[in-house]
């Protein structure tokens, strides 16, 4: 199968000058994605989050996810976006790369729990309280047990609060809940989470300021992200690229680019194939997964890299890639 998008994205990470971004930052771009290796990327991850969520089910008590509120638990765990951001830096000399995998959402307990009761919805909401924050994120910090452990190359992103006065927060609408709460939207984006955690990593000398990022993101970043990756650049000094999956339609105005065409058909099949795989995957009756351990395969750019010179290689032999 053809990869439409592999030769795009080699050229745009190569030089940050090529093609016009959907959103412009100052040292991070938001571009239509697509192609089969970030599908394939954000396949996996999809595939470890529902792993996840099916031996959380099996663990616990959720005696009413059946029927059709199984068949809203399914949707949700499907449609729950997936972002993946290698951060690429040097330390002491030493190239390294670091990847953050995040699902938005919150705990695995908390989305259960919403299914295993009257009055479910097919998604979770993304408004927050702090307080409600405050126990969910201890929760999802205990179900870890449920991922593959962290390594010092792969991390999977839990719930962090917000640093103290950090501008890398989600957007606050001004308005408070009926228990004077500040209201929050888009809180547990996945996007925001593993910002957030960078920050984390960055402040604790885990990783250093001024690196650069690769991210994947398995829906077209909202506005409130946007506003979070424009401050963490700025705070940070880190440049790079985050490819999205675009589901937008262009209707009226010009045709759209071959870019937004082709990140419409990635976006539909990675949707058909997430959805196939939760199918198997959540299944009450079903046996708990096996936890899955995180693959040490090359990053993102070493792949693309590796396919071009073996392109390379046949189109000097002669053969047709």
């Amino acid at each position: 199968m053809k990869r439409p998008g592999k030769r795009f994205f080699l050229s745009a990470l190569m030089s940050l000058a090529l093609a016009l971004p959907c959103q412009a930052f100052a040292g991070i771009d938001v571009e239509d994605g697509y192609g089969d290796i970030m599908q394939s990327l954000l396949q996996s991850d999809a595939d470890m989050f529902a792993d996840a969520i099916q031996a959380r089910l099996k663990a616990g008590s959720y005696p009413y996810v059946r029927g059709a509120r199984l068949r809203s638990l399914r949707a949700a765990t499907r449609g729950a976006t997936i972002a993946r951001f290698e951060y690429r830096y040097a330390k002491n000399g030493v190239e390294a790369v670091r990847v953050y995998h995040a699902r938005t959402g919150h705990s695995i307990d908390r989305m259960l729990g919403k299914f295993n009761r009257e009055g479910t919805s097919s998604s979770e909401s993304a408004e927050t309280t702090p307080v409600a924050e405050d126990a969910d994120i201890r929760t999802d910090f205990s179900e870890r047990i449920y991922y593959p452990a962290d390594t010092a190359s792969n991390i999977r992103v839990a719930k962090l609060p917000p640093k103290p006065d950090s501008k890398i927060d989600a957007v606050h609408t001004g308005e408070v809940t009926s228990s004077g709460e500040p209201r929050i939207i888009h809180g547990v984006d996945a996007e925001l989470k593993i910002l957030r955690r960078i920050e984390y990593d960055i402040e604790d000398g885990i990783v250093p300021r001024g690196g650069e990022i690769t991210g994947h993101v398995s829906q077209a970043v909202c506005p409130s992200c946007s506003q979070a990756l424009d401050a963490f650049t700025q705070k940070f000094d880190v440049h790079g690229k985050v490819y999205q999956l675009n589901t937008a339609k262009a209707i009226g105005g010009p045709a759209p680019s071959a870019e937004r065409l082709a990140s419409n058909r990635s976006s539909q099949a990675l949707a058909e194939s997430r959805k196939a795989a939760v199918g198997r995957q959540i299944d009450p009756d079903g046996a708990s997964p096996s936890i899955r351990s995180w693959s040490e395969d090359a990053s993102y750019m070493a792949r693309l890299e590796a396919e071009e010179a073996v392109e390379g290689t046949a189109s000097a032999a002669g053969c047709d890639p």
